[in-house]
């Protein structure tokens, strides 16, 4: 063990927004497991953190006499936050000089703390039953009662009125991403020794529970929605169950707490130069770069896909093994050219005629479905919209389109 020195620096970071919810949280629910002294580290690290903004560094001397605590009770403060996933700490020693980073996370929200079996049963344990019931009681939401009510309620879209393809939409704000949720580059492949080795040390499931089968499907999800690693760790810790994983409740738990950006939504032409900063190009990248999920909320004025458009996409990731770079250029032509619909017979097929092309990019998939197929001079022409009549019509016009490869 590294003991702390009264002369050590440390620095202060936020992983995410904690807001006066999550103060009161760990008050009323974490305080029964941690103990004064942990709560009381948590709080005065974040005034650390307040304060920093002007002075960078601090001593663990004046940690100390902040918190009226010797060092070692401070120490093991340090070690139950971690343990109970709330502080990360981070050591360099440079010469003479050690330096410590601690990364201070958000609790869990009250329904996440009360599914969470081994946050229920330490509250349960040291407060017993009865009391703990109480406070969940506290976090219960009122039952609302519509019946004989008409929802009148008015859309976003209805009252903003948003022009997408304003540049209001497309202007850059810089603010802090440490305070945001953070999700994968979907670029990258998933890392499945990062995320066994943090459900190992973070939430004690050892790798060996998780079945290969298993972190297959993880795998997809995590590149389809595009979760961290650490994050989906997380939402798996939650979902476990003694037969296994409840994946129902991992897409549930992915699906919550997102981010997301605008684009504007124009028609793609196939004699649009792929390169530059058009925003053809600005597109592209786009959608080479963020989750099915995210390009398809996108697509749809940032709500959130109907069931059996998500259900959909699940299929195109976990049937047809394509990945967020060729499922976003297929959807997005799908709405494009056939009544901003995703009809699941069309889709499946060009899926598979995608998959027997061997496209895996999204340059790729957009040059394929963007040229059409001239079956009798076997030319590429300028690709146009097609008017349908029915979901079979649409299945014959794009055989014709692309050819049945």
């Amino acid at each position: 063990m590294i003991y702390l020195l009264k002369d050590d620096y440390f620095e202060v970071y936020l992983a995410s927004m904690i807001t006066s919810n999550d103060k009161d949280v760990i008050y009323m629910l974490y305080q029964p497991i941690l103990g004064h002294d942990a709560v009381s580290l948590y709080f005065s690290l974040y005034s650390e953190f307040k304060k920093q903004e002007s002075v960078m560094f601090s001593t663990h001397e004046s940690l100390s006499e902040l918190m009226n605590l010797p060092l070692n009770r401070i120490q093991e403060a340090r070690r139950t936050l971690e343990g109970i996933g709330l502080l990360r700490t981070y050591y360099l020693k440079k010469d003479d000089q050690v330096n410590y980073k601690y990364v201070l996370f958000a609790p869990k929200s009250p329904s996440d703390f009360f599914n969470d079996v081994l946050l229920k049963g330490l509250l349960v344990r040291n407060i017993g039953a009865k009391k703990a019931n109480q406070l969940a009681n506290m976090y219960k939401s009122k039952e609302l009662d519509l019946e004989g009510y008409e929802e009148i309620s008015e859309k976003f879209t209805s009252v903003f009125h948003p022009d997408l393809d304003s540049n209001a939409f497309s202007t850059n704000i810089e603010i802090d991403k440490s305070f945001k949720r953070k999700t994968m580059d979907i670029t990258k492949e998933f890392d499945r020794g990062l995320f066994l080795d943090s459900l190992e040390k973070n939430f004690r499931i050892k790798s060996k529970a998780i079945k290969k089968v298993e972190l297959d499907e993880l795998s997809k999800l995590a590149l389809l929605y595009g979760i961290e690693e650490v994050v989906l760790s997380d939402y798996v810790a939650q979902s476990v169950r003694p037969n296994g994983i409840d994946f129902d409740m991992v897409k549930k738990l992915c699906l919550r707490d997102q981010n997301y950006s605008f684009i504007g939504n124009k028609a793609f032409q196939s004699k649009d130069i792929y390169g530059g900063k058009s925003d053809l190009a600005k597109k592209i990248e786009l959608m080479s770069s963020i989750s099915a999920f995210d390009f398809l909320k996108i697509k749809q004025n940032n709500t959130s896909p109907s069931p059996s458009d998500l259900k959909l996409i699940e299929e195109l990731s976990s049937e047809f093994g394509l990945t967020s770079q060729v499922i976003n250029p297929l959807v997005d032509y799908v709405l494009e050219n056939y009544n901003n619909t995703l009809p699941k017979n069309l889709v499946l097929k060009i899926a598979a005629s995608l998959v027997r092309s061997n496209i895996n990019s999204t340059l790729d998939a957009m040059n394929y479905l963007h040229k059409v197929k001239n079956r009798k001079s076997a030319k590429l022409v300028e690709d146009k919209p097609v008017e349908i009549n029915s979901e079979d019509n649409d299945l014959s016009i794009l055989l014709d389109e692309i050819g049945d490869n």
